[in-house]
């Protein structure tokens, strides 16, 4: 590695630095001398990071690489744009660097020779790379991507987050230091913020004046937006004088430029929209006014989320976006007097009331922010409580006040209307008054202090103004007065029932103020929000949403990304675990050493010149084609990231989506079944984290949708009518026989207790027997009648789909379908081979190749792939592996005593059973019944085809006349051809000429069936592609025979793996547009009669199914003679595949699932003792088997934690062999134990985790300066402490009784007590673990002779692990022989070669 002393990269650096000063020039170079410097000082950077991050000539490369990207970027753009020839160089650049930084990430995280800080260094300003990648990817897919400084403002955010999570996490512990630190650097992230902020407003001033009110318009949100997310008084300054002039880059500056640039903008648009024509200035208005709505919609829904500055700020952007708006307003309708659209006049109406609240808003915030700066937070909070307390006084004085008055009427003989007076009226009187008087003074002080009085009081006259009116004081004044005035007291009623209805009106104070009412309010606005929003979200993606989906256009989802895009996703995954997984491991420190080094590298790169880019041009310039089959939007949604989006998407509307998602958060509503994903996703971090998660989740519903209508049609060829029939009779048979059963024997058992109770003489007796006979018994007798029927039906489908399979069935097995098992013998050497490499060979690198062990291994691996080899496939019989999966007795005891099987797991092992039926269409048994009975049937049709008409020529001189006309006539038919122009053979032809000269008689058959005059032709035939066969039939039969029937077994294998031709259908039949569907059944509230609608459409949809079931049952009851016409075109492979999958994939993923949990191996982690095999590997054994089944992102995530998991558990186990004395084990014990700890056995790795934890904490804990503990600055004598101490007292003594803590102190005991107490979580959890009912009383020691036990003995192991090995390596080989069987007997093309597994 080349070092700074040596000189060389100093020179490299400052020549690289003078190149780049002069590519920075707009005419200074093209694209691809740009890209190839830009790839240089990425090189050189690198270098510095290994080398000497804090070296100058490392920051001046920061200060100008970013500056070159960007040129890189903009001369990139504009060539594809000029010249679309120059992708081709583009996408291999990016090819190349892509796979140059993958070698580099490897290398770097294989490095052991650099320090942990050095290395996590240079991995975390790899990131830069991968936005610069993901930058020119991009722009390959004909989108601008996010700039540097969109980039620097999203890693900002990213920082900022953990800063704050590392925070709430140091309140904990009390360190002021580590709290210091934390301070200094959230300064560092909020001046980071700020430069990038400034930055961009730099740019947008720079960018040229348009000519369009589009661009201006654009050019004035943009400004609006970077105005909300000023300083909140960089805005507010006082201009600059002479005697102080701002400096470049200073935030007040920028902020007063942007505010008279925000101005200019708008006065542009507003003066060139004057100019747009009369109609076309109408709908640009409408369209900005509903744009504008969109966004007051959004703003006020979500104001109570955001700071008080920042709301302000908000709220007078819009306000002065809505004013302006109104002026264009005004302007078009003195040009256009006459115009009554009553659409455009509903628009203006609600502009009107969106500015009247939007108003209404701001001056409540505004009050609001004025009060806290004059009295602070904390003086404003106790008064907000102060005055809830007293509203909710009031209310109890309001319910308490009548009975009281009438309880002391009744028994005290006092009250209002006695001559004694009351004493209850007066207390409630004088309280009321000094309430109102309260109240009227907080209504005085924030009349006082807001803006507008005149509005603030025509808004809050009623709810703020009335109710603090004291009219209880002013009845109880009223009833004194009256006392003794006859005429005052009898008219007293009509007032007296006024004023007291007065008091009633501070009831809707309380709607302001009681926290408890918000979810209802919430919830009644959330139809409305949910609407508007989908309307709004509708219309910001309706250039997305405004194009023609094709239905079916691929007949499968398969759709393949370009290769930069998939190898960049790639780079991202591996990146984005194994980094975070390392970091994971640095120390606190380290941690925020490195956090504060990014900052610094990030605030160095934004002094470079020219890194800003505005874009104006419409979002969806990358989507040129107006029609995008549907499995590419699919395929697209499910492999979305969040780097993607915000390549893709943009950061406005990621945070639409996320605002969009965060509405649903409320109770009740967050636990349905989809709404809850949505809701899971708005809690993520950040808005792309929240936007890619749903794409994902809509994704996966489109696909599961669309794996639905696939599997329908997927039954197109593969199940025949009688088939159908016969699976649905035994569905309908095993679903109804059962509670047929039971409901007749019970209701019978009731009819026959209601007899026996009417014969006997007592009428209450009577009386049950007709209660059980007319509630029970009649009921239960009508509902087993009910399934009774069903149930018979069934059998009669059954019976009818027998009787016309059951010949196909056993021509079938007679002509030979078993001895395709030579299918798989062929591919026997091949797949030995990688059974080998999976299986035999970590074996024999663990234990000695002579050991007794692995050859009982290798002997049950051979009787094992024995067994694999002698059943047939496409037979009923090819359940081999399956069978060894649930049946082996190894196995069983695996998943019963190593992986503790539940109920569910149980439940989803008897799905994967192929040889018994299930009373649902779930699990493989449907597919692998189908296709292998279809195909056994369509075979047995090709050999009584062939054995009928087929005539071989050694028989041509010597057949009857009637053989060589049925043999001609049925080459005719199969060839569609006449006889004359069949090229028969030369014997053949002469007769056939002959005999069409003259006619033959009439033969009589005697009434004899059908005839086979030979029975050369078996299933091997069709069902196999060996050379031998064909040259027999070759020899025998003719060319011509021997061609059909090569056509007939390509044809009978596509025949029965094809799917619905929907992808044949007319092109307009399949096509529709997403956002014409939206505008037609959703937009405006039509969503509220969708489940009308689907109501309707299932109606029809059962109905349609009902008639072809009915269909289906015709067609067996008269069947129809057909001929066996070859196909004309064939389906993809990928379809084959598909319905292969529904077969082995269940199998597949159950085997890979039971591996992943037994073989930490397997997942790629390296074992105490095993060889470092995995050396130089690019991924796991699981990730190759992951990609074979095209697995989903989902499932694959699922696997990488569950490798991260046992990597992190590994590395605990080395650290416990040491301690405990175990590392003196053979390899093969040291495996057993590791096994043995990764899957928890006999809770022991359970323990140790516990006792660890426990230790450090106490070990940190009395590290730490000497504190009084507390969690969230609760103190130690709090009630929740107390509590937790009484609790947990004696557990705490039993804990330090243990021989792992016997080395604390008195002393340390006690704080370490009152560290438990006050932390709680998982170290009263880890307490509970280790002084539990029935736990040892030396967890260690128990753990340390689990291990032992294991290592003394480690053969069990092995044994279980190398079945499992096996079994799980054939249903790979099992799947890939179905895959290769059927690519090659059906004679697919060589380029759908990449489809198979």
């Amino acid at each position: 590695m080349t070092t700074p002393a040596d000189g060389s990269l100093h020179e490299e650096t400052s020549s690289w630095c003078m190149r780049a000063e002069e590519a920075i020039h707009p005419e200074a170079s093209d694209a691809c001398h740009c890209d190839r410097l830009a790839r240089q000082g990425i090189l050189l950077r690198r270098q510095w990071d290994r080398a000497n991050p804090a070296a100058a000539g490392r920051l001046e490369i920061l200060r100008r690489l970013p500056a070159v990207q960007n040129a890189c970027h903009e001369r990139l753009v504009k060539s594809l744009d000029r010249n679309g020839t120059s992708g081709a160089d583009a996408v291999e650049s990016v090819l190349r660097q892509l796979e140059e930084d993958d070698r580099y990430l490897a290398q770097l995280l294989d490095d052991h020779t650099l320090p942990a800080e050095s290395m996590a260094f240079a991995v975390e300003c790899f990131r830069d790379d991968l936005h610069w990648l993901g930058a020119q990817a991009a722009v390959l897919d004909g989108h601008r991507g996010v700039d540097f400084l969109g980039r620097t403002l999203l890693e900002q955010e990213a920082l900022q987050r953990e800063i704050d999570a590392w925070k709430d996490r140091g309140s904990e512990g009390g360190q002021d230091s580590a709290s210091e630190a934390l301070d200094q650097l959230d300064q560092a992230a909020q001046r980071l913020r700020t430069t990038a902020i400034a930055r961009q407003i730099e740019a947008l001033l720079g960018q040229p004046e348009p000519e369009d009110w589009q661009a201006w318009y654009r050019l004035w949100q943009i400004a609006g937006r970077l105005h909300a997310r000023l300083d909140p008084d960089a805005s507010r300054q006082a201009p600059a004088t002479e005697d102080r002039q701002p400096a470049e880059g200073d935030p007040v500056a920028l902020g007063r430029r942007l505010s008279e640039f925000r101005q200019r903008a708008a006065d542009a648009w507003l003066q060139r929209i004057q100019y747009v024509p009369g109609p076309a200035r109408l709908t640009a208005l409408e369209e900005v006014t509903e744009d504008l709505a969109d966004t007051t919609g959004e703003t006020l829904t979500f104001l109570e989320e955001l700071p008080l500055p920042a709301a302000v700020r908000s709220l007078e952007t819009l306000a002065e976006n809505l004013a302006l708006n109104r002026t264009a307003i005004r302007q078009a309708d003195r040009k256009a007097a006459a115009v009554n659209d009553r659409r455009w006049k509903s628009a203006k109406r609600s502009l009107r009331r969106r500015e009247a609240r939007v108003a209404g808003e701001l001056q409540e915030r505004r009050l609001a922010l004025r009060m806290e700066r004059l009295f602070g937070r904390r003086a404003v909070a106790v008064f907000e409580r102060f005055i809830l307390a007293l509203l909710i006084v009031f209310v109890v004085m309001l319910a308490l006040e009548g009975p009281l008055l009438q309880y002391e009427s009744r028994h005290w003989g006092t009250g209002p209307l006695h001559s004694g007076g009351s004493h209850v009226e007066p207390i409630f009187a004088w309280l009321d008054l000094g309430i109102c008087l309260v109240f009227l003074a907080e209504f005085t002080l924030k009349l006082v202090l807001c803006q507008r009085r005149w509005l603030y009081l025509r808004r809050n006259w009623i709810t703020g103004l009335v109710p603090a009116i004291p009219v209880g004081f002013l009845l109880y004044v009223a009833h004194q007065m009256s006392a003794g005035v006859p005429l005052l007291l009898a008219e007293e009623g009509e007032w007296f029932v006024i004023l007291r209805f007065l008091r009633y009106l501070r009831l809707p104070r309380m709607a302001r103020w009681l926290r408890v009412a918000r979810p209802v309010l919430r919830m009644a606005r959330l139809v409305i929000f949910t609407l508007r929003a989908s309307d709004r979200l509708v219309r910001q993606l309706s250039p997305l949403l405004n194009r023609n989906l094709v239905l079916f256009e691929h007949a499968a989802i398969s759709v393949r990304e370009p290769p930069y895009r998939t190898a960049l996703t790639a780079l991202r995954e591996r990146f984005h675990y194994r980094a975070a997984e390392m970091l994971r491991g640095l120390a606190p420190a380290a941690q925020i050493g490195l956090v504060k080094m990014r900052i610094d590298d990030l605030t160095a790169m934004l002094s470079a010149p020219q890194i800003g880019q505005v874009a104006l041009g419409d979002p969806s310039d990358g989507y040129a084609s107006r029609e995008i089959p549907l499995e590419t939007v699919v395929a697209w949604l499910i492999t979305a990231t969040p780097a993607g989006i915000s390549e893709r998407v943009g950061r406005r509307l990621a945070d639409s989506v996320a605002h969009w998602c965060r509405a649903f958060d409320m109770f009740a509503i967050r636990r349905l079944p989809v709404l809850r994903d949505l809701v899971s996703a708005s809690r993520l971090p950040s808005p792309y984290d929240t936007t890619a998660q749903v794409a994902n989740r809509i994704g996966l519903l489109l696909r599961q949708m669309l794996d639905r209508v696939y599997w329908l049609a997927d039954l197109y060829g593969t199940v025949t009518a009688p088939q159908l029939v016969d699976s649905l009779g035994e569905w309908m048979i095993k679903g109804t026989a059962r509670p047929a059963r039971r409901f007749l024997m019970f209701g019978a058992a009731f009819l026959l207790v209601s007899y026996l109770a009417s014969l006997l003489p007592l009428s209450p007796l009577h009386t049950l027997s007709q209660v059980l006979k007319r509630l029970v018994a009649g009921p239960l007798v009508i509902l087993g009648t009910l399934c009774f029927l069903p149930m018979l039906l069934g059998m009669w489908f059954r019976q009818i789909a027998n009787e016309a399979t059951d010949f196909y069935g056993l021509v079938a097995e007679a002509q030979f379908i078993g001895a395709t098992r030579i299918l798989k013998q062929r591919l026997a050497r091949r797949n030995h081979a990688l059974l080998h490499q999976r299986v035999l060979a970590p074996e024999s690198a663990v234990s000695p190749a002579a050991s007794e062990e692995v050859a009982v291994s290798s002997a049950a691996v051979e009787l094992l792939w024995q067994d694999y080899l002698e059943r047939p496939p496409f037979h009923p019989s090819d359940v081999g592996t399956t069978n060894q999966l649930l049946g082996n007795l190894l196995l069983i005891s695996l998943r019963e005593r190593r992986l503790a099987y539940n109920r569910r797991d149980r439940a989803r092992l008897r799905q994967l059973d192929l040889t018994h039926a299930r009373a649902s269409f779930r699990g493989p048994y449907v597919w692998f019944h189908f296709i292998s009975r279809s195909l056994a049937q369509h075979t047995a049709k090709l050999i009584v085809d062939y054995n009928a008409y087929a005539l071989p020529l050694s028989r041509a001189a010597t057949a009857a006349d009637r053989d060589v006309l049925r043999h001609t006539q049925w080459l005719s038919r199969r060839l569609r051809k006449p006889p004359e122009q069949i090229d028969l053979p030369a014997p053949l032809d002469g007769r056939y000429r002959a005999l069409a000269e003259r006619p033959p008689a009439d033969e009589n058959d005697g009434g004899r069936g059908r005839c086979f005059p030979s029975n050369d032709f078996t299933s091997v035939h069709f069902l196999s592609d060996q050379p031998e066969y064909e040259a027999d039939v070759r020899r025998r039969y003719g060319d011509l025979v021997a061609d059909l029937m090569r056509k007939d077994r390509r044809d009978n294998i596509r025949r029965v793996f094809r799917t619905y031709p929907f992808h044949r259908l007319p092109r307009e039949e399949r096509i529709f547009n997403p956002l014409s569907l939206y505008q037609r059944h959703m937009a405006g509230g039509r969503v509220l009669w969708l489940p009308v609608k689907m109501v309707w459409w299932t109606a029809v949809a059962v109905f349609l199914v009902v008639r072809q079931i009915w269909r289906f049952v015709r067609e067996v009851l008269h069947p129809s003679v057909g001929d066996l016409s070859g196909l004309e075109e064939a389906d993809p492979f990928a379809v084959a595949v598909r319905k292969i999958h529904r077969m082995r994939r269940p199998l597949f993923v159950e085997c890979m699932r039971m591996r992943a949990q037994f073989d930490p191996e397997y997942l790629g982690v390296l074992l105490p003792g095993c060889p470092n095999r995995l050396r130089g590997a690019t991924e796991a054994a699981i990730e190759e088997d992951l990609d074979r089944i095209e697995a989903e992102p989902a499932m694959k995530e699922r696997y990488r934690r569950m490798a991260a998991k046992r990597r992190r558990q590994m590395l605990e186990f080395r650290a416990w062999l040491s301690r405990l004395h175990l590392a003196e084990f053979s390899a093969e014990a040291l495996r057993a134990m590791a096994i043995a700890y990764s899957i928890d056995y006999k809770r022991a790795r359970t323990h140790l985790t516990a006792t660890r934890l426990l230790e450090r904490a106490f070990d940190d804990a009395l590290a730490a300066t000497s504190r009084r503990w507390s969690l969230a600055n609760l103190p130690e004598w709090s009630l929740r402490a107390a509590w937790c101490r009484l609790r947990w007292r004696r557990r705490l003594i039993k804990l330090f009784q243990q021989p792992a803590f016997l080395r604390y102190t008195l002393e340390q005991q006690a704080r370490c007590r009152r560290l438990v107490y006050c932390r709680r979580g998982d170290l009263l959890r880890a307490v509970g673990e280790l002084t539990g009912r029935g736990r040892p009383l030396d967890p260690v020691e128990q753990a340390r002779r689990v291990f032992s036990g294991v290592g003394a003995d480690p053969a069990p192991w092995s044994r279980q692990l190398v079945v499992l090995r096996a079994v799980q390596t054939m249903s790979v080989l099992d799947m890939k022989t179905y895959c290769d069987l059927v690519f090659e007997l059906g004679e697919y093309d060589e380029g759908e070669n990449g489809s198979r597994a």
